[in-house]
């Protein structure tokens, strides 16, 4: 089978993490809508799971892992049109991940149940005009996950896939143009609860199975002039309870409400501004610091970015993945390469990547320099402009002699730590992965 490689090639600058230039695993895929990370094929290694659109590209495959940094080509698993998002689960009886998925334009729901030789079997579960999305969580309790599917005035959840629940006080009134959910135990009464997010959020509490509107819980986030593209939980407080991020684009924001613990949020509030369309919102410790961060992807201006934090609520800095790829929607975070760093997998509207993340060291970081990684064997200082530095190694050998801005080769120096020692008196330290 041909390989498709993944390399990890990058540094972490001052307990930072950085992620360097992308990694092509498919230029053919088509405008991706999603990406997961599981076990596709139950040889107890993770793969790639891509939902994606444009004809004759509609379909959901999976990329296998052949090593820790290998993805074979990809094995299709269906031709659905137009898939909008993908959820996995145990949804039978057996121990194998299913996958489902969905179309708004074929109006049906479909789920994918793997077998023990690694193959699918295929069922069209539903059909429901308008969905949005589809879900995969615990809600009852039972051994299985259940499915829940999401439109624009409604829900419907399919336990066991026996029968489907509906549930009356989830076609209400006030659900109109919902777009995206999360799940959580917001008032701390052992239920997992529903949170809708559309021009404004709702709040379904789940009494036992039975889902009532609280209306005060999000009584006080503004309702929005734009739909919300997504939403999460993280503690951005560090307070044990679990707080909203959400998108607010017609005013170029990603804001958050904080949980009071006694199941109500307070008013909104600003996270950063400036961005243009933020599309898919994911929330992970990315420099491994204790502290959740926001990665996010912004198709206003083609950018992934996150959002690094340092503690409770503030310290709060922005960083950029990359610019290089043209109406990027999708991304996913996850080791990919055993190594405890969360790398991410992103997708634009023609392929989709890899980014890698490792941590390296540095000491007496100076604010005016900054170094940037150009390609897997190349560094470049900017800074003062002028400025020279020289590189050493560990045994203070002089291994190069260079201005800023200009780009020195780290193949030779793989593993090893390295001084770069400036004119001006300033040294870094660094270690190169």
């Amino acid at each position: 089978m041909k390989a498709i490689y993944f390399f990890s090639l990058l540094m972490s600058i001052n307990s930072m993490a950085q992620f360097g230039d992308r990694h092509i695993v498919d230029i053919h895929s088509r405008g991706a809508t999603d990406i997961v990370y599981m076990d596709a094929n139950s040889d107890d290694l993770k793969d790639i799971i891509v939902s994606q659109v444009f004809n004759p590209f509609n379909k959901v495959v999976y990329y296998p892992r052949i090593s820790d940094t290998t993805f074979g080509l990809p094995v299709m698993i269906d031709s659905l049109v137009y898939p909008q998002n993908l959820a996995v689960g145990k949804f039978d009886a057996d121990d194998q991940m299913d996958i489902v998925s969905c179309s708004e334009y074929e109006k049906i729901i479909r789920v994918y149940y793997q077998q023990a030789n690694g193959n699918y079997q295929k069922q069209t579960l539903d059909t429901l005009s308008g969905i949005k999305k589809i879900y995969a969580h615990k809600i009852s309790g039972i051994a299985n996950d259940e499915i829940i599917a999401l439109s624009a005035d409604e829900i419907r959840i399919y336990n066991n896939l026996s029968q489907t629940l509906s549930i009356d006080t989830l076609k209400h009134t006030q659900l109109q143009d919902m777009n995206c959910m999360a799940f959580d135990d917001y008032d701390a009464d052992g239920d997992i609860d529903f949170i809708i997010a559309g021009k404004k959020i709702m709040i379904f509490e789940n009494q036992s199975g039975s889902f009532q509107w609280d209306s005060l819980a999000t009584a006080n986030i503004t309702i929005h002039s734009e739909i919300m593209a997504d939403i999460a939980l993280m503690d951005y407080n560090k307070d044990g309870n679990q707080d909203l991020i959400f998108t607010q684009n017609e005013n170029g924001a990603l804001v958050y409400a904080l949980n009071d613990g006694q199941g109500n949020f307070s008013n909104q509030q600003v996270v950063k501004t400036g961005f243009g369309s933020i599309h898919d919102i994911q929330i992970g410790d990315i420099d491994t610091n204790g502290f959740e961060d926001i990665a996010l992807v912004d198709i206003g201006v083609s950018k992934l970015e996150w959002i690094q934090f340092s503690n409770q609520g503030t310290g709060i800095k922005q960083h950029i993945f990359t610019e290089e790829l043209p109406k990027t929607r999708v991304l996913e975070l996850a080791d990919i390469n055993g190594d405890s760093q969360l790398d991410i997998i992103a997708a634009d509207i023609l392929s989709f990547h890899l980014y890698g993340n490792e941590i390296g060291i540095v000491d007496n970081y100076v604010d005016n320099f900054n170094i940037r990684y150009h390609s897997f064997s190349e560094i470049s200082i900017e800074g003062v402009e002028g400025i020279e530095f020289e590189v050493f190694d560990i045994n203070g050998k002089l291994l190069t002699r260079k201005r800023t801005y200009q780009q020195f080769s780290i193949e030779n120096y793989r593993n090893q730590i390295v001084f770069l020692a400036f004119s001006n008196g300033s040294y870094k330290k660094l270690l190169i992965r």
